[in-house]
This record gives C-alpha cells, structure tokens and sequence, in this order.
C-alpha cells in the first residue's frame, strides 16, 4: 500500500468572494509590521507569515504580538463570555439517535482508533471543547460567524494548555486564549497573535464537518458530544442563535475588506500552503470525486469521503515524484499503488 501525506491546513470556512467561478486563489507576503488584509477567512494573513519566520513586534509594556491588539475587536463582553466546555461528557451512538438527526452537522474526529462526534449545535453555544481523544489533548473549536471548524493538538512544548473564549475577534473569526499564559490565538489559522507564547503555532488535528448519519455509518462505533455537557439545559440547543446571520448578506464584526467574487456566505474549503492559498466551493468538491491540482507549486488532490462525507486534502508526492490519482470503485488509485478505502479521509 502506498502511503500519502496529509496535508495539514485543511478548514470548513466561509470566505467573502463570488462570482461563478469554483476555484480562488491569492496570496500575501511577509512583512516585518503586520498591515490589515483581505478579509477572507481562508488567506493567509501577513501575521502568519511573520510568525512562520519566527520573528515578531513587542508593544512598549513589552507584550509579543503579530497582530496589532487593537485589530482585535471586542465581540462580547470579555474572556468566557461564551463559556468553552472544559468536561466533556459523551453517549453512544444510538442514544444520540433520539435527538440528532442524520442530516445535522457534526464535527467529527478520529485519533488513533478513537472516534468522536461533536454536533454543531453544541459547538456553536459554546465555540470550544477542552477534550482528550486517543490519548491526545485536544482543543476542537468552530467559529459561528466564520463557520470555521478546526481541531488542534493543546501540547505547545512541553505545556498542555487549555482554551477559552476571549471575546475577541479578527476579521471576524474566533480569537481564542490559553488560560495558561493568557496569549490570544486565532481560531483559523492556529498562531499565537498576541501574549508570551508568541510566535508559535498549535499543530492541527485531522477532523471533518459532515452529516451525522453519514459520519455514524462510516464510524458505527463513535462516541456523542452529550448535551448535558453545557450549561443552560438541553433545550438551549433546539435553537440557532446564529440562524438570522447566516442566512443574510451581511459581513460584519469587524472585516477589514469585502471580496464579492462569491457570495458573502459562501462555503468553501481552504488549503494554505506557505504564503499561497486556494479556496474549493462545496459544489466543486460535491460534483467532482477527485480534484488534483496546485497550490504554490505543490501538488494536491482534494477528495470527498463518499461514506462519512469527509474532505481530505493529500499531496500528490512519493519520494519527490508528482503522483496522478484517479478513482475506480470508490478507491484511490495510481500507477504506484492504491489504497483499498472506502473511507478516503482514512488516508490520513
């Protein structure tokens, strides 16, 4: 069997372009002082690329930042304004069977065996789940406004941190703190953008946003976000206290800038690679079982998991050679090899 690389960097998250064209890219360059970009959530921004060099700015009270604290914007009224859920508590599959239907949202994750569902109608009341999944502290964090979904390894060094909510926003996605050293993070990029632990960069985690009927089939045995695990009871999670925002036009909170080559609230999977970054409708990746392409000069393949729903992003290399795939009964396929998945997220 051959083995492909996951290629990290992968998100669910709206960006502000339309038009009809399925595929964007864009790019930013590094700079030494960080200047307000594009607001598309997906881009790279030049705060991380100065973080990737290692280098970055320190106010006169002697803070580290790569993004100027002013730019965080205040979303609500302070740190854990949103509460994150720091005890996570599960039930089985058909137990949440009673009151998840196949066809809502969950953010699922799979860790050395271990598998776990997290439905976005939990995520998005409290934004942050402080978990442990197959051995592996992790923070699993979805932004409402952005509809961003990404999970993280918690261990920076020899720490393991914990997240909350800090009420703050860049460009209108989540700013998350460590309640270790109180340094901010962006939810959509993973980089430390203001406090001591500047300029590192939390490692993400392999996860997808998919049906839960589709994710129940492909991982039969999965374990449940419960919702006793939040405060408020569980009927505070038969609503969406996001519903009116999503269904207008509107960008706010905070957005530097428009892009209009796609509708405002248009969903799209991101891959950043360097300083170059392509955005993937949910139309292209649905209507093609495989996209082989480039992202600064570095060959990939975007595929669905046709049993969970789940996107993966691969690079195309073996051994420093360019690998063309194809599909043939649900497998993936090259002169080199296949692999027998009917999972395809299973490459990871």
């Amino acid at each position: 069997m051959v083995e492909a690389g996951l290629l990290p960097g992968l998100m669910l998250a709206v960006v502000s372009v339309a038009g009809g064209a399925t595929l964007v890219e864009s790019s930013a360059q590094t700079q030494t002082q960080p200047e307000p970009t594009d607001s598309g959530n997906i881009d790279m921004t030049d705060a991380q690329e100065v973080a990737r060099a290692g280098s970055f700015n320190v106010t006169e009270n002697g803070t580290r930042y790569t993004v100027d604290p002013d730019r965080l914007r205040l979303g609500c009224s302070g740190r854990d304004c949103i509460p994150s859920i720091d005890e996570p508590e599960f039930e089985s599959a058909p137990s949440a069977d009673g009151w998840l239907r196949d066809s809502d949202l969950v953010m699922g994750l799979e860790v050395d065996g271990e598998t776990r569902a997290y439905p976005l109608r939990i995520l998005r009341r409290h934004e942050i789940v402080n978990d442990r999944v197959g051995g592996e502290p992790v923070a699993v964090t979805y932004c409402p406004l952005c509809r961003s979904g990404l999970a993280y390894s918690r261990r920076v060094g020899n720490r393991t941190l914990e997240f909350g909510v800090s009420g703050r926003l860049l460009n209108a996605n989540l700013v998350m703190y460590d309640r270790q050293t109180d340094t901010f993070w962006s939810q959509v990029q993973g980089d430390a953008v203001v406090g001591p632990l500047v300029p590192e960069s939390l490692e993400l985690v392999s996860s997808s946003i998919t049906e839960w009927g589709r994710w129940n089939q492909a991982h039969p045995g999965t374990r449940v976000l419960s919702r006793s695990s939040g405060q408020g009871g569980q009927h505070s999670y038969t609503t969406d206290p996001y519903g009116g925002y999503d269904d207008s036009e509107r960008v706010g909170f905070g957005v530097d800038e428009v892009d209009d080559r796609l509708s405002s609230k248009e969903l799209v999977y991101g891959v950043a690679v360097g300083s170059e970054s392509k955005a993937y409708t949910e139309d292209s990746v649905e209507e093609n079982d495989l996209i082989e392409d480039e992202v600064g000069e570095v060959p990939i393949a975007v595929v669905e998991d046709q049993v969970s729903g789940g996107v993966t992003v691969l690079l195309r290399e073996l051994n420093g050679t360019e690998v063309d795939l194809s599909i043939r009964n649900n497998t993936l396929v090259s002169d080199n090899g296949s692999w027998n998945s009917g999972r395809r997220s299973g490459l990871s």
